[in-house]
């Protein structure tokens, strides 16, 4: 989206002593920087650079002085483009898709003694004020961990932790809807679980109705489905669609922090992820929809084939269709014909199985 307006505020302020001069060097461009008595304090009112230009003996001299620090993985980085760039002018271009500031921050927390966190705080706006046009994003940043929601993310928490704050005999029905109590074992079944976890002493006790998962509405899907309703429910071609996307965008949000994790993916995820960083979390959350497009091509087309072995759709068919996607600043694409797109996210369920043994 055109002129969306960005600001980001990091706290708490870094100590110079905590920084190589490689590392202040880039952060200064990544962001505005101000000098305080505490050290560095970074904000922007522009979002994150992800192309730096510097002077090369700037970069000389900061490279220098910060090369010995072996557990900065800047100093990689940087060594890269400005030994491709030597020779070749004045300035030196460093594009921040080999390395993110999350991780350059990450670095500096590890070693820092006084440093336990930073804090990151995004919020963004578009003047047309649409729905969809404004949110805000927080992330967390230790020594061994870069963690975030969105504003999004953070209200359906938020929600899913009020609504089981109740047990399931008080929730307000609309006017004319029956009581379910007693309707079907499967039903009592259901209230067996969510009852009990009003009371649970931890939060994430009380919300998740999935072990180990946050809430949202394929958690919740699966939670339901386990108990095996005696009635099934055929969705419709617009239902059907619209928990695509969902787990089209769950997926993409998988694969996103696998990158912040440092675990490993596959080229066509990561180039993926070098759009993200370009394009920005909206727009990503935009093609979740012409993902879901071409994931349900892919499996009408397969149609059968996916029946013997089964592969859950959400947890392993939709994350093999983005791994083979192609993507570009235009969006996702497939890597061929709808033949050979299917032909790879077969061979990707089936490595999925091998792994699981």
């Amino acid at each position: 989206m055109d002129h969306l307006e960005t600001t980001v505020v990091i706290t708490p302020a870094i100590p110079f002593d905590d920084m190589t001069p490689l590392e202040r060097l880039v952060l200064s461009h990544v962001f505005d920087a101000d000098v305080t008595h505490d050290g560095l304090q970074l904000f922007s009112d522009r979002g994150a650079a992800n192309v730096l230009q510097f002077s090369t003996t700037e970069v000389a001299t900061a490279y220098a002085a910060s090369s010995a620090m072996s557990d900065s993985d800047l100093n990689r980085i940087v060594a890269r483009y400005w030994t491709d760039a030597d020779g070749a002018g004045e300035t030196v271009e460093i594009p921040m898709f080999g390395m993110s500031w999350e991780s350059v921050l990450m670095n500096i927390v590890a070693r820092s003694s006084i440093l336990t966190e930073i804090r990151v705080l995004e919020w963004y706006r578009h003047p047309s004020q649409r729905p969809d046009s404004f949110g805000a994003n927080v992330i967390l940043i230790t020594a061994n961990a870069v963690v975030g929601i969105d504003s999004d993310d953070l209200l359906e928490q938020m929600r899913a932790e009020t609504e089981t704050r109740w047990s399931a005999e008080t929730f307000r029905r609309s006017t004319g809807v029956p009581d379910p109590a007693g309707a079907n074992p499967a039903v009592d079944r259901m209230r067996q679980v969510i009852d009990p976890r009003r009371d649970a002493r931890l939060p994430r006790e009380n919300s998740a109705l999935v072990s180990r998962e946050q809430d949202s509405r394929a958690g919740f899907i699966r939670f339901i489905e386990s108990f095996g309703a005696p009635v099934p429910v055929v969705a419709s071609a617009d239902e059907r669609w619209q928990e695509t996307v969902l787990f089209c965008w769950e997926a993409m949000k998988h694969f996103q922090s696998c990158l912040m994790n440092d675990r490993p993916i596959v080229p066509s995820v990561y180039a993926m992820l070098e759009v993200w960083a370009v394009v920005g979390s909206l727009q990503m959350r935009r093609w979740a929809m012409p993902v879901a497009d071409l994931a349900l091509r892919i499996h009408d087309h397969l149609g059968e084939q996916l029946i013997n072995p089964p592969s859950p759709f959400d947890l392993d068919f939709v994350p093999a269709v983005i791994e083979v996607l192609s993507w570009t600043q235009n969006g996702p694409e497939l890597p061929g014909s709808i033949e050979e797109t299917a032909v790879k996210v077969l061979a990707k369920l089936v490595d999925y199985r091998e792994k699981r043994r």
